[in-house]
């Protein structure tokens, strides 16, 4: 642009050739704020209009990218914010009242064989920007750039633009500066109009969502029927792929799956459905793991009269230890003949939860720490705040490990009768408070569990058959640091296969670690279980 710093020289010079007379120079420099302000005023226009290029690219690139815009245009104080669905924006400013004047460039677009090229328009007529090789400019290419020489004319790309008399065109602050003209939206689309009369359209993201109750596998006796929460937000065509065998279907808010009945040899036992929802522009999709098992007992911790059995009166479970009156000594289910005990106290004899054992709880406090609150699952079902798997209200405490100095044992579970066997299918397990809180914020000599230590914590279920020879164990992870992609600290209830173990009369439980010092196991050696199937 020309400089105001020449325009003020000569005035100046002008004034002192006027001689030693009194001379007023209030007109001249009038004069020279005007010039100033009119090029600012020029300078401000070309800044937005180039803007205003840089946003008409971005509109055009997305949507030959194919990407979608999020909600609505967001009305800003400076103009409208534009979200599309891979997280980018482009904000469009609100410009001066108008497109830009009648002699002064509009730059827009044109789709030809499917591309889009730069085009100007001055003086009523439309053509290409080329470059230098008269070679049509496209919008996935560099945009073009309007400015103003230092003789004050319009250029595109440093080259003057020229008027219908083929004559260069003087910059002007006269007219708008922008180059849209309207911006609208309806349910499907934003409509961009620019100055020129060029509509671009680019569609919206369908508002799809899925949410369910579902977090892990889900197993499923065979030829029985499981209801779950699965709820679908927005519209569109909904597939359901599954395993042969299986039957699937969503009505309203609930996901009915049934495996196959056990006489189906051709059915799928073990397999994966998958819900995707496809709408216009979007796609969702929720899969999981899906597992048909064979048992016929099934212990919820749930039958009339359990209130007898339940650890208290606090979370701590007073009544699990030796001389607390109306002592709980452990647990026997009528249905399947199970029993689950507390191990014998080597210290003060009789029976006590310290040396091992089975305790059966409803208390899930996940915000206490330390032994005192040793009873409560760290879970609390969304909808019905219960801890048990499910939402029930109550489960098992298991405590104990295989202590080599004798002090403790391992929790277990078994026949009376050491001759009767049955086949363990599965279980629900997940952490108690006292373990998870310990291993999330440490505590003692116990360290915060992390990725860069790898850390662990399991169960070790081994199964031992009439004659007490192992039948094999399975490690089952309550906590898992080893690579980038463990899930950690679990926090929900997790299904466990129990069925390579075969035919056993018993079931012990060990705990183990990562974090351990002389004196051993640091972690404290809890977990929770829930919903025991068996097959006798």
């Amino acid at each position: 642009m020309k400089k105001t710093s020449f325009i003020i020289a000569a005035a100046l010079l002008y004034a002192g050739f006027s001689g030693c007379s009194k001379y007023d120079d209030s007109d001249l420099w009038n004069t020279v704020n005007s010039l100033e302000q009119k090029l600012k005023t020029i300078e401000d226009k070309v800044n937005q209009m180039n803007s205003e290029i840089g946003a008409i690219q971005i509109l055009v690139n997305a949507l030959n990218a194919g990407k979608w815009i999020v909600g609505e245009p967001v009305e800003t104080a400076t103009g409208y914010l534009i979200t599309f669905n891979d997280g980018t924006t482009v904000t469009l400013r609100h410009g001066a009242d108008g497109a830009p004047g009648a002699d002064a460039p509009i730059i827009g677009v044109r789709e030809e064989g499917g591309v889009y090229y730069w085009t100007i328009t001055s003086n009523g007529s439309t053509g290409w920007i080329t470059d230098a090789q008269g070679q049509k400019l496209p919008t996935s290419g560099a945009a073009p750039l309007i400015g103003v020489d230092d003789e004050g004319y319009w250029t595109i790309n440093g080259v003057r633009l020229t008027g219908a008399d083929g004559r260069p065109v003087k910059a002007s602050s006269a007219g708008g500066d922008s180059f849209f003209s309207d911006v609208s939206d309806d349910e499907y689309a934003v409509t961009f109009t620019l100055a020129d009369g060029t509509v671009i359209v680019i569609p919206k993201a369908e508002n799809l969502s899925i949410s369910t109750d579902i977090t892990t596998a889900l197993f499923i006796k065979y030829g029985e029927t499981q209801e779950y929460d699965f709820t679908l937000s927005g519209t569109g065509s909904v597939i359901i792929t599954k395993p042969d065998g299986w039957k699937a279907t969503l009505k309203g808010g609930t996901l009915s799956i049934t495996a196959p009945p056990v006489e189906n040899t051709f059915a799928e036992k073990d397999g994966d459905i998958s819900i995707t929802v496809v709408g216009r522009n979007t796609t969702v999709s929720r899969s999981f793991a899906v597992s048909a098992r064979d048992y016929n007992y099934s212990i919820d911790f749930e039958e009339p009269g359990i209130e007898d059995n339940l650890a208290g009166p606090t979370a701590y479970g007073e009544n699990l230890y030796n001389g607390y009156e109306n002592q709980y000594y452990g647990y026997y289910n009528a249905s399947t003949e199970l029993y689950m005990m507390l191990n014998e106290d080597v210290w003060l004899g009789g029976y006590s939860f310290w040396s091992g054992g089975v305790a059966i709880s409803r208390w899930n406090n996940m915000t206490t720490e330390g032994y005192t609150n040793q009873c409560s699952v760290y879970y609390s079902d969304p909808a019905t705040g219960n801890g048990g798997h499910r939402g029930s209200q109550t489960f098992a405490v298991a405590t104990g490990y295989n202590d080599l100095s004798g002090w403790a044992g391992r929790a277990s579970i078994s026949f009376q009768d050491s001759t009767r066997e049955c086949v363990f299918d599965h279980f629900y397990v997940t952490n108690t408070t006292y373990a998870a809180l310990c291993m999330q914020r440490g505590g003692g000599d116990a360290r915060i569990f992390t990725y860069a230590n790898r850390d662990w914590f399991k169960i070790v279920v081994e199964g031992f058959d009439r004659s007490g020879v192992s039948t094999g164990s399975i490690d089952v992870y309550l906590a898992d640091f080893r690579t980038p992609d463990a899930p950690g600290i679990i926090t929900q209830w997790i299904p466990v296969d129990l069925s390579s173990l075969g035919a056993v009369t018993e079931i012990k439980f060990d705990m183990q670690s990562s974090d351990n010092n002389a004196g051993g196991m640091l972690t404290p050696a809890y977990f929770c279980f829930d919903n025991l199937a068996i097959k006798k």
